[in-house]
């Protein structure tokens, strides 16, 4: 195999990977993926807009992408209505 199918192959794994619905992400991933600040995504965790997941220790939580993708799919459905 070429360096060239190598890399095209690996590329596609990733990009695999990072539309996986069960993938958790931690806030900096998650903020970015929203396309908005950390500070803003803690304000929408606390309003219950974005539903998070507890790691076993209790002291941090991991933003699940399906759980990010319903509430991108929510916001642009609420600016459609307006």
């Amino acid at each position: 195999m070429t360096l060239r199918r190598e890399i095209e192959k690996a590329l596609k794994r990733v990009d695999k990977e990072e539309r996986d619905p069960k993938r958790l992400l931690c806030g900096s991933e998650a903020a970015e993926y929203l396309g908005i600040s950390y500070p803003t995504l803690k304000k929408y965790v606390e309003a219950g807009l974005i539903q998070t997941v507890k790691t076993p220790e209790g002291t941090s939580r991991r933003y699940n992408v399906s759980a990010l993708e319903a509430f991108l799919q929510n916001r642009s459905c609420n600016k459609e209505e307006k």
